[in-house]
């Protein structure tokens, strides 16, 4: 079972993550328009973890890191996501970075990445009560599926 603290740190872990890969493909990718985008998807994810940092804060004001979620099913189903995610607590980013030999090669990396936020913040959404942030939630799923969307049209211009 999670609380709600928990599932907070699990997107600002994500999120960093993601920033930090984003961060360094950016360095290593000669493609000037990848390398704004993935300089911007940076940014984004950076926006995401401060975010995610507001809602703890606000959530232990208002119930404390002790409240925890009655739905085993939904607690499960979150676990199995965040499990798998491409972004763990834990990856080996450099080693993902580097598997990017081209830009095509590293959009494909964001694109799941940004996949898997969709469905990972989609599982979470439905443990997360109105009063911690369900509606900030939503904002991050939509902008998570923006991401997908200008991830593919680079992918489409690089093929």
């Amino acid at each position: 079972m999670y609380n709600a603290h928990e599932v907070f740190e699990i997107g600002v872990n994500i999120e960093k993550n993601g920033r930090l890969f984003y961060q360094k493909a950016a360095l290593q990718t000669a493609d000037r328009d990848a390398r704004t985008l993935l300089e911007e998807l940076a940014a984004w994810e950076q926006s995401h973890v401060e975010l995610f940092l507001d809602l703890q804060s606000q959530m232990g004001k208002n119930a404390g890191p002790e409240y925890s979620f009655g739905d085993e099913e939904a607690s499960a189903y979150l676990q199995s996501i965040a499990g798998s995610h491409i972004f763990i607590t834990g990856a080996d980013i450099d080693g993902i970075v580097k598997k990017c030999r081209t830009p095509a090669d590293t959009m494909r990396v964001a694109i799941g990445f940004e996949k898997d936020s969709v469905t990972l913040y989609t599982g979470m959404k439905g443990l997360i009560p109105e009063k911690f942030g369900r509606g900030d939630i939503d904002k991050i799923i939509l902008e998570e599926v923006r991401h997908v969307s200008l991830i593919a049209r680079r992918i489409a211009l690089l093929a």
